[in-house]
């Protein structure tokens, strides 16, 4: 089966499932059909919050605005079934319409990598020069 593609921000991606460490939610990665490099992950661990077995957590504010919008268009996660207010923002959760891989992905590596975070020296031409884009080693945790 070839492997979902969505538009976030001017980039063509391709979509991976993984997922998280010892609870084997799933997990959502952006990356660049161009050139391979990590885009974003769509996904946020939560694993204190119930979440059926084929839902996730959409990250959907910062640098990932616009993320709820392109998934859904894409047909990769439903529509929001409900939202988690946190403090300072809204976790929206939606069934993940792509199949499980069996397996086959490689767990999201351990939160010792949560906060790297690199800008690359190139925008798509879609996007101003002002514009950085956020690069995350596959599977970073973060909300």
């Amino acid at each position: 089966m070839p492997a979902r593609q969505v538009v976030f921000r001017g980039w063509r991606c391709r979509i991976d499932r993984g997922t998280y460490g010892a609870t084997r939610r799933i997990a959502l990665q952006l990356t660049d059909c161009a050139d391979g490099e990590s885009i974003a992950v769509a996904t946020v661990h939560m694993p204190d919050i119930s979440l059926a077995p084929d839902e996730v957590f959409i990250k959907d504010y910062s640098e990932n605005e616009g993320m709820l919008d392109a998934l859904v268009a894409a047909g990769v996660v439903s529509p929001p079934l409900r939202t988690i207010p946190l403090q300072y923002v809204t976790l929206y959760v939606c069934r993940c319409l792509i199949p499980d891989p069996g397996g086959l992905l490689s767990p999201i590596p351990t939160p010792s990598m949560r906060n790297r975070l690199t800008c690359s020296r190139s925008t798509p031409r879609s996007m101003s020069n002002a514009d950085w884009r956020l690069r995350r080693p596959v599977g970073i945790m973060c909300c």
